[in-house]
């Protein structure tokens, strides 16, 4: 399952095949197909080209990936160099800041209040380039 820091649907028992279509109560949008935006950030050290809006449906969904270039300035060793944990750690940190963030009209190209309704970081340890990707999925709010 992604992880998020927003609570996930209730999960008794042991965790769900990646190809149940789990549609989170809300979002009208899958799990899967969730996982597919992920899979389409470009695995490069290229920060410009790693954060994005996707709409899908009445729904926006941000993504952001994250590779060394950005994290200049932070202290952080390249990926090469260690210190992996510890920038997952602080990714997600700033993922929930973000995130929250991305509600303001003057944050999102939309220029509207937005509601964040679920949001996270998934870690891509199969990435060349990428610690991982941070995830959110919005709601318009009415005007």
């Amino acid at each position: 399952m992604l992880k998020g820091f927003l609570p996930m649907p209730p999960d008794e028992g042991p965790p769900l095949p990646r190809s149940l279509q789990l549609r989170w109560p809300g979002t009208g949008v899958t799990e899967l197909k969730l996982r597919e935006f992920i899979d389409q950030v470009p695995d490069l050290d290229e920060p410009d080209v790693l954060s994005y809006w996707v709409e899908v449906g009445d729904k926006l969904v941000y993504l952001e990936g994250w590779c060394d270039k950005c994290l200049i300035g932070t202290g952080f060793p390249s990926m090469e160099k260690g210190n992996h944990q510890e920038k997952l750690n602080y990714i997600e940190d700033l993922t929930e800041q973000t995130l929250e963030r991305k509600t303001k009209p003057k944050e999102n190209p939309y220029g509207k209040e937005l509601t964040l309704i679920r949001g996270g970081f998934e870690e891509l340890p199969d990435a060349e380039n990428l610690y991982g990707v941070s995830y959110g999925i919005y709601e318009k709010l009415e005007d």
